[in-house]
């Protein structure tokens, strides 16, 4: 009404649950009226509201890892950013990175394998490297063998 003195402070808009979907309920609370002439007015919070949660982004990097030719392939552990709240990469990542096959001396890329994510984040993968290393003789019997095949 013109000539009224009232203010509104805004409220909150709180969704069910943090999970990703469209037309997810809205409830809204918090709202007041402040003022000379707030107590002429009521205020009747709206309902029926709806809003969309869309996947959060989650970068995912595979590992830069090596090994010595021989020796067992080391875990391939990625590095997760983008998380939130109090979600982690165990709680919100299934499956394993894998790397390409082959067990001679050279660079192997790790990729993504069966790693995925919960619908709450989409996932951009970037590839590490696996590098197996020449194993380093010493003289021995293992040496010899090596020499008498040259």
């Amino acid at each position: 009404i013109a000539g009224d003195t009232v203010s509104v402070s805004s409220g909150t808009g709180t969704f069910d649950n943090a999970n990703v979907g469209t037309g997810k309920s809205v409830t809204v609370s918090g709202i007041t009226f402040g003022g000379t002439d707030a107590g002429n007015y009521t205020f009747t919070p709206p309902t029926g509201l709806t809003a969309n949660i869309t996947p959060a982004a989650l970068t995912v990097a595979g590992p830069s890892v090596s090994k010595v030719y021989g020796v067992a392939d080391p875990t391939l552990t990625p590095t997760v950013t983008g998380l939130k709240g109090t979600d982690t990469a165990a709680s919100v990542l299934t499956g394993a990175l894998t790397r390409a096959t082959g067990s001679n001396v050279g660079n192997y890329s790790v990729t993504q394998g069966t790693l995925a994510s919960n619908p709450n984040y989409t996932v951009t993968y970037t590839p590490g490297l696996f590098a197996i290393t020449p194993e380093w003789l010493s003289e021995g019997p293992e040496f010899e063998r090596v020499l008498d095949r040259m």
